[in-house]
C-alpha cells in the first residue's frame, strides 16, 4: 500500500470528495446522490441547523490522498465557548462526518489521528 498524505481540502478536490460521499450515500439509498454544490455548501455551513450551526466557530475539512486520489475525507467542527453555546457543545470539537473507500481503512485511520 502506498503512503497516505493527510492535508486540508482544496477546491480542486471537490469532484473526488463528492464521488466518495456519493458512494456512501448510494450504499444507504440505492440510486441516491448529492451534488458537488451540496457537499461544498455543507463544508461552509449547515443552514438547516438553525440552532447549532451558529455555535460553530471553526470548520475544517481534511482529505487523505493516496496515489493522487482522494480515498478519505472528514468534516471537523469546533464549537464556541461562550454562554450562547449549549453546555453540551461548549468548547467541544466534533467529527461531523468521515468517509473512506472500503479498501482505504488506513486512510480513514490517518484522518482520525
Amino acid at each position: 500500500m502506498s503512503e497516505v498524505q493527510v492535508r486540508p481540502f482544496q477546491r480542486s478536490d471537490r469532484d473526488q470528495l463528492t464521488a466518495l460521499v456519493n458512494a456512501h450515500v448510494a450504499a444507504l439509498v440505492p440510486g441516491a446522490s448529492v451534488s458537488v454544490n451540496t457537499v461544498l455548501s455543507q463544508l461552509e455551513r449547515e443552514p438547516a441547523e438553525e440552532i447549532v450551526d451558529p455555535w460553530v466557530t471553526g470548520r475544517r475539512t481534511l482529505v487523505a490522498v493516496q496515489r493522487q486520489a482522494i480515498v478519505a475525507g472528514a468534516l471537523l467542527l469546533r464549537y464556541g465557548s461562550g454562554p450562547e453555546v449549549g453546555p453540551g457543545y461548549r468548547g467541544a470539537g466534533e467529527i461531523e462526518w468521515l468517509v473512506f473507500r472500503p479498501d482505504a481503512r488506513p486512510a480513514g485511520d490517518a484522518l482520525l489521528a
